[in-house]
């Protein structure tokens, strides 16, 4: 593998690119029965109100507080249970879909602030130690501000 780009080409390289739709946040999945032999199918639904239908599979590439609304508006599409010719494969999806839910909930994120800059000065002074993106905490993880909070002058970082 040779990085993000390597990934996107070989995961969207069968894609015809005129299915391929970027540039549009997703704000729900929507399940919808089977309509033949092919099985039941998702609809992506765009928060330009856009909808995308008929996929099988869905591959989430965000954090994971971003995908638990997503899996939720899927569970709350599915069907009841008597409204399905298969109600154990639906009870399957439900179960799948609250131990999905369940793991993405205990990710815990730190408020970042990202500059992209050209200014070497605040990179490390080890070139060793230099990455693509280098990050610098401005506070412990026992001194993190709220989520709500603006940033202060404690995220002014001095050269060195």
């Amino acid at each position: 593998m040779n990085g993000v780009q390597d990934v996107v080409h070989r995961i969207t390289a069968s894609i015809p690119p005129a299915q391929i739709h970027t540039g549009s946040a997703i704000v729900g999945l929507e399940y919808r029965p089977a309509s033949d032999l092919s099985g039941p199918t998702a609809t992506i639904h765009c928060g330009s109100g856009r909808s995308y239908h008929d996929f099988n599979h869905v591959v989430f590439a965000t954090q994971a507080n971003h995908g638990i609304p997503l899996l939720e508006s899927y569970y709350t599409s599915l069907p009841a249970p008597a409204h399905i010719k298969n109600p154990s494969n639906l009870e399957a999806q439900r179960y799948d879909i609250n131990t999905m839910i369940g793991c993405l909930t205990k990710f815990k994120y730190v408020r970042t602030i990202v500059i992209n800059h050209t200014d070497s000065s605040l990179l490390p002074s080890c070139t060793r130690d230099r990455r693509d993106l280098n990050l610098i905490m401005a506070a412990t993880p026992h001194d993190t501000q709220h989520e709500s909070e603006e940033p202060t002058s404690k995220f002014c970082v001095h050269p060195s």
